[in-house]
């Protein structure tokens, strides 16, 4: 669909980044956080086995972007090399930001709002090196470029240190009283208005 084109490169940066959220970022959404770090196994076998499974559903996603997309094709001002950004982005910046923030949705926002301000960094820089001119366009993929890789390398630093001290602060601990003494009671069930739970639901969501 042509008319869809102009999109198309958005949705790939959107794509990437939300592969890169959701590849840590469900374990907090499912709260399956505790279980995995209950597991037999080495943090750093389950941070690579997790980089691997990114790695490769990105770089599906990557051979999509250039097959389908005429942006890599087509448009003047921007390199070829762009098309690696979303990925070493969705690999190593997203699933940091993620586990920092606890969040998928932080881990997508908070890395497409950096690539954005790179992008008016390096654009505000370039005109006021080389004014409105196309050297301006080549300075910002460039500035965005080097300043991303610098990014990556940092956040895979990070990302190693941080998955290896992670932690379950979903809390829970009263769930269960084992307090000598204490006497367990049990609350009685009751029938109530399913369609009046869901407004109630809905009006406090």
């Amino acid at each position: 669909f042509r008319t869809l084109y102009p999109f198309g490169v958005p949705a790939y940066f959107f794509g990437a980044a939300a592969l890169g959220a959701m590849a840590f970022g469900h374990e907090y959404s499912h709260r399956t956080l505790p279980l995995m770090l209950t597991l037999p196994v080495s943090r750093t076998r389950i941070l690579l086995t997790k980089l691997v499974v990114l790695a490769a559903t990105l770089l599906l996603l990557a051979v999509v972007a250039a097959t389908v997309l005429p942006f890599w094709r087509e448009a003047r001002f921007f390199p070829r090399t762009v098309m690696w950004l979303p990925f070493f982005a969705g690999l190593l910046i997203t699933p940091y930001l993620t586990i920092v923030t606890r969040s998928p949705l932080g881990g997508a926002v908070f890395t497409l709002g950096l690539s954005g301000m790179l992008l008016v960094a390096g654009e505000w820089i370039g005109i006021s090196k080389y004014g409105y001119s196309r050297e301006v366009d080549d300075f910002r993929v460039a500035f965005v470029w080097y300043a991303l890789v610098v990014l990556s390398a940092g956040s895979a630093i990070g990302l190693w240190r941080t998955f290896g001290r992670l932690q379950s602060l979903d809390g829970g601990d009263d769930a269960i009283d084992l307090t000598p003494g204490t006497v367990s009671t049990s609350h009685a069930l009751r029938r109530r208005n399913p369609i009046w739970l869901l407004i109630k639901k809905e009006l406090r969501l």
